[in-house]
């Protein structure tokens, strides 16, 4: 019965509501920023991969291992997971030779497509999200991160989101040529990836290509 009632909008309530969206936006993006709260997000669009094959790649904490050089183990902590809850463990190298070991715990997840996270221990409180999701010639990956650091002038803050973004972009591009590795052919390549959620399509010159 609902999907029967229409109802006409006036062209100016459509621009009112625009503008309370966009005022809503602002007033999100603000009180962030006095919460101290930094984001940034970087994606990878894969051509020649699924999304199943991709998240099957990014899921298991044992990944990390070949993603970073630091991390001599990772794992799910027995008795947690999958799903909401389940805490990932990684042990890692200081540049003092002295073990470090970090957690972080699923907060969210839809199997296949998202995962969202925060980590237990730190010198502040941070978390990301991981997605999947399908376009035209493959898979589009997307990592978000964020951090709460109180007290940034706008200024600090847009650097902060800038190195986040750029520590995305680099957690990226080892992913890039894992996948590679695991999945194409010698010489095939069409994986490329952009800062701030921005994808870039293969065969696009990107900086540095000179």
């Amino acid at each position: 019965m609902f999907g029967t009632l229409r109802v006409k909008v006036s062209p100016w309530c459509r621009a009112s509501g625009s503008v309370l969206r966009v005022r809503r936006n602002l007033e999100q993006r603000w009180a962030e920023r006095r919460e101290g709260r930094v984001e940034g997000t970087a994606s990878l669009e894969l051509p020649a991969l699924t999304p199943d094959q991709v998240w099957a790649f990014i899921r298991p904490a044992e990944s990390t291992v070949l993603l970073n050089p630091e991390v001599e183990r990772a794992f799910t902590v027995p008795g947690t997971g999958p799903g909401v809850g389940e805490q990932q463990c990684f042990v890692s190298r200081d540049p003092k030779g002295r073990e470090v070991v970090s957690f972080l715990e699923v907060t969210a997840v839809t199997d296949g497509v998202c995962a969202e996270y925060e980590h237990t221990a730190g010198p502040v409180p941070s978390g990301g999200r991981t997605a999947v999701e399908a376009v035209a010639e493959g898979t589009k990956l997307v990592l978000s991160s964020w951090c709460i650091v109180p007290g940034l002038d706008p200024g600090s803050h847009r650097k902060a989101q800038r190195e986040i973004e750029l520590h995305l972009q680099s957690e990226l591009t080892r992913i890039r040529a894992v996948l590679r590795a695991l999945y194409l052919s010698p010489g095939s390549d069409g994986l490329t990836s952009a800062p701030g959620g921005h994808s870039t399509r293969s065969g696009a010159e990107q900086p540095g290509d000179r």
